[in-house]
């Protein structure tokens, strides 16, 4: 077999924006904001001061118009502090296409009111740029500054706001008058992604600010978005961190979405900057956020963390376990905290790599495995740059079966890490011999323990960042099945049939370990037909007659080591109805 073939064998068994124009008549929105969804639709938002009903229709290329009907989420005084009773428009678009520009146009109580175009982001692509700010809702002319210095920036795909949008209370007037209006321009032809700030909970612990919000999870304040090739995570580090972490839904959410992103890169954003020695050092959200969440995103080896509250901008160096880490091998903290709000003094943190007190945004080129962060003072000139190339980590080495750690000679088996090029396999040794990289992403690597596998097999994954390599255990026998058609049900009293592989030493072409098959707690003797890729096995069975429907139970034992339960779906052939008699009939 041609290793080309090996390859899709082995794959086989794993399977299993442009810009908006402003809206030019009645009602005379306060902003329109744009809003990408998790599987490729968008969101558009106008807050509005005359009441009534509308559509919004969209359209891209020579297509027809096609309406969407608004959702009319009431802002009564209670939300706002107004006497007069507003509207949040919130108009969602479903399965826009990718990297395709989109025009909409809005018509409200009858009569056309504004339109506009955007363009949609492209799939997990190589490339990438998004600003980051914070602490800015001061509506100071600095603020107008950084706004009018980041507006001025037409390659941005989206921005990261990381707190404290409306001071001095997060109120309704606060948030639109020091968020939605600064940066209106900009929020209506790309997406503002934030996370709250202390401010933003000092009226009615955060309430306005949910109510304007419209995103991936509307219930909670925090939540996850794929933008392009980049995870962003906004975790918010006010009071849903303060819960005990065995019981904190944020954290377990938070942790969730770490161990299950398969995105090469992966940008956290939270508010409270763990490593600061500056003015909030001592702050009790600061120290939940370095216990609680810089511990989270340093294991699961977070390239970059953008976070605010203190006013001025810092850099850290790349950071694992609280301790200064190699390059590429750490997380790097960014403060973004001169968005507008008065600057503090800045002081030098042990972890500090570079700060300044200087009103500033952020500014981030993902190019492939390779992000470039620059920040930019308020005339756009630049005064801190960094690269940042993760290399590979390793998590661990499981079983493509049942994702166990039980391995043995001709197991197929799931490299797990991060910072594994996902449009390349990477180079994969084992042993210090290259071996055949079956499947592979950003996260993952799928591969064949070499049969020759002594009890320990040292693993090293080489990627152009750099190279990672790790021991793994190697037994002499761990069975795991996989279905052999993912497709069929077995039938009761045919023949069907598993592919097995970790069967150990062979005699020939064939296990030597007496292998037996349990077939929804019946025990059958059982045999290993040698398959086109040596260490993997077919095993053929009868379906009992009498297995209880609707699915069947499967295991393999080879001498006494078990394989953990595949279920197949079981379904009963079709009875054709007897003929009438015509005795009866009669």
């Amino acid at each position: 077999m041609t290793h080309h073939g090996r390859r899709l064998f082995l794959k086989a068994i794993l399977a299993g924006v442009a810009g908006a124009r402003v809206l030019r008549s009645a009602p005379q929105p306060a902003t329109a904001r744009l809003q990408f969804l998790p599987g490729g639709g968008a969101s558009l938002l106008w807050v509005v001061t005359e009441r009534g009903s509308g559509t919004v229709s969209w359209r891209y290329g020579a297509h027809d118009w096609t309406p969407v009907t608004m959702v009319v989420r009431p802002l009564p005084p209670e939300i706002t502090g107004l006497e007069a009773e507003l509207d949040l428009l919130v108009a969602r678009l479903p399965d826009l296409p990718p990297e395709t520009d989109i025009e909409y146009a809005l018509e409200w109580n009858g009569a056309p009111a504004g339109e506009g175009a955007f363009r949609t982001p492209g799939p997990h692509g190589p490339t990438a740029t998004f600003l980051a700010l914070g602490d800015s809702g001061t509506q100071m002319p600095e603020q107008y500054a950084i706004a009018a210095a980041m507006n001025a920036e037409t390659d941005a795909d989206f921005v990261l706001h990381v707190g404290d949008m409306g001071y001095p209370a997060g109120s309704f007037i606060d948030l639109r008058d020091a968020y939605l209006k600064p940066y209106a321009a900009q929020m209506a032809r790309i997406p503002f992604y934030s996370c709250p700030g202390n401010h933003e909970y000092y009226t009615d612990v955060l309430r306005p600010y949910m109510k304007l919000r419209v995103g991936p999870d509307d219930e909670w304040s925090y939540y996850s978005v794929q933008h392009g090739p980049v995870h962003v995570i906004a975790v918010d580090s006010n009071d849903p961190v303060m819960p005990d972490p065995e019981l904190n839904r944020m954290l377990q959410w938070l942790e969730r979405q770490l161990a299950e992103s398969t995105s090469f890169w992966r940008v956290v954003i939270f508010h409270h900057v763990p490593y600061t020695a500056g003015l909030h050092k001592d702050d009790e959200f600061v120290d939940l956020a370095r216990r609680r969440l810089a511990p989270l995103v340093e294991r699961y080896a977070v390239p970059l963390v953008v976070n605010g509250h203190e006013h001025f901008y810092q850099r850290t160096c790349p950071v694992k376990d609280g301790l200064p880490a190699p390059d590429g091998a750490g997380t790097t903290y960014i403060v973004t905290g001169g968005g507008g709000a008065p600057l503090y003094p800045f002081r030098v943190h042990p972890l500090t790599a570079f700060g300044d007190s200087v009103f500033e945004y952020v500014k981030v080129h993902i190019d492939g495995l390779r992000m470039v962060v620059t920040a930019l003072d308020r005339n756009r000139v630049e005064f801190d740059r960094v690269a940042i190339a993760p290399l590979p980590a390793i998590r661990d080495v499981v079983n493509a079966a049942d994702l166990r750690p039980a391995l043995a000679p001709g197991s197929l088996a799931v490299l797990r890490g991060f910072h594994f090029p996902p449009d390349r396999p990477v180079r994969l040794r084992c042993g210090g011999e290259l071996v055949d990289v079956i499947d592979s992403g950003a996260v993952t690597t799928e591969f064949q323990i070499p049969y020759q596998a002594g009890p320990i097999l040292r693993v090293q994954v080489d990627t152009p960042n750099g190279a990672v390599e790790s021991e793994v255990r190697i037994v002499p026998l761990a069975p795991a099945l996989f279905p052999a058609d993912r497709r069929s049900p077995a039938v009761p009293g045919s023949y069907s049939a598993v592919l097995a592989t970790g069967l150990g030493t062979l005699t020939g072409e064939v296990p030597e370990a007496p292998l037996t098959l349990s077939l929804s707690a019946t025990l059958v003797p059982a045999s290993a037909v040698p398959t086109a890729l040596p260490g993997v096995f077919r095993i053929e069975f009868q379906v009992p007659a009498d297995v209880p429907e609707p699915v069947m139970e499967i295991r393999l034992g080879a001498a006494a080591e078990w394989s953990a339960p595949i279920v197949v779906p079981v379904a009963v052939p079709f009875a054709r109805p007897a003929p009438p008699n015509p005795e009866q009939s009669a």
